[in-house]
This record gives structure tokens, C-alpha cells and sequence, in this order.
């Protein structure tokens, strides 16, 4: 299978956020994201690894008090597939799914 990546061109990110999104909605169904960021993350990896190609790693971290999981992409971007269960520090609404520079409220372990 041809390696993916994931352009950072807004086209390319609206298409795989939508893809994530769908998958997502795959494992929650209607229920909220709180606390399910490994449950979607995890698989979610192995997902784009086997069915699209895409390399990433899992990386975990602290937002706040709470322990977070996300995805790194292979260009340096992070993909947060629960982002929405946080505000910015400046009190927005993350977006459900979240593609792009890790925030620097995002802290690594």
C-alpha cells in the first residue's frame, strides 16, 4: 500500500477531518467525547495506518488537570479527534475534531 500524508492544504484538511469525524461517530455514536479521547485515538491509528496509509503515532499528554491522547501526523501536525471536549484557554470551544499545530496549552508528559 502507497504511503499517505496529509497535505496541510484546507481541502485536504476538511476531507480528513470528515473522515475522522465519521469514524468517530463510528465509536460514539451520540454520546459526548469526555474522557473517550484513548478509546477513539487508539484504533483511530491503526485505522489510518491499515486502511489509508497514513503514519502516525499516539502521543499523550496533560491539558489542564486532565491526561489527553492525540495523534501526531507524520508532518508535524497533531490530529485530536476529541478536541471538543475542551476550551481554549481563552474560553472557545475546541472543534470536535481538530487538525493542525499542536496547541502550546497542549503539554506533553
Amino acid at each position: 500500500m502507497k504511503k499517505q500524508s496529509v497535505d496541510d492544504s484546507a481541502k485536504e484538511v476538511a476531507r480528513f477531518k470528515k473522515l475522522v469525524a465519521e469514524f468517530r461517530k463510528g465509536i460514539l455514536g451520540k454520546r459526548p467525547s469526555t474522557n473517550m479521547c484513548f478509546v477513539v485515538s487508539a484504533p483511530l491509528q491503526g485505522y489510518l495506518h491499515a486502511c489509508c496509509g497514513v503514519d502516525c503515532e499516539l502521543e499523550s499528554g496533560m491539558i489542564g488537570d486532565y491526561e489527553h491522547f492525540w495523534l501526531r501526523l507524520q508532518n508535524g501536525l497533531i490530529l485530536d479527534p476529541t478536541a471538543d471536549q475542551f476550551m481554549t484557554p481563552e474560553g472557545d470551544k475546541m472543534p470536535e475534531v481538530y487538525v493542525g499545530e499542536k496547541p502550546e496549552w497542549y503539554r506533553n508528559e
